[in-house]
């Protein structure tokens, strides 16, 4: 995948996530949950624009450590 490829798809997923956002009518808590999904998919694909696998794999398994931890 080239650079250009990575920016239509960061560029997409904002759109989705507006799209969804505007036509969704759940409340405050529909607005939430396209957050908590859309803002780290956008870091994520910032991420790989910026070419840091190693830093993107390390959240992947801290992410991973902290939704599995005992409440």
């Amino acid at each position: 995948m080239e650079l250009t490829d990575l920016f239509g798809i960061a560029v997409t997923l904002l759109m989705l996530g507006g799209l969804v956002m505007t036509q969704v009518s759940g409340g405050i808590g529909t607005w939430l949950l396209v957050s908590w999904v859309g803002i780290p998919a956008f870091f994520l694909l910032a991420g790989l624009l910026a070419n840091t696998h190693g830093l993107l794999f390390g959240a992947a398994i801290m992410i991973g450590i902290y939704a599995f931890r005992r409440r």
